[in-house]
């Protein structure tokens, strides 16, 4: 999997939370992305991206980090029109 990963060009990410963020930003900071763009995507309960993007841009120095798309993780399984308007800009 790392091998793919790796390999694109433009990279989604779930924006992680709770425990699962310290193995995402170790995974992120012990490879090269430069030339990358990297996209974070977030459910929320009122914070939004929160410090996402300052994180990412802070470790991911060579990436483009772009403005994330957060999602209200209440309404998130019952609404697509944000992400579909987030995938078609």
């Amino acid at each position: 999997m790392k091998k793919c990963v790796l390999a694109l060009s433009v990279l989604a990410l779930a924006a992680p939370r709770g425990k699962a963020l310290v193995a995402v930003f170790t995974f992120l900071e012990s490879h090269d992305w430069k030339g990358k763009t990297v996209i974070p995507f977030s459910a929320h309960e009122g914070s939004g991206m929160g410090r996402t993007q300052e994180s990412l841009q802070k470790a991911l120095p060579d990436a483009t980090v772009l403005g994330g798309l957060a999602v209200r993780g209440t309404v998130a399984q019952n609404e697509r029109t944000q992400a579909q308007q987030a995938v078609t800009e």
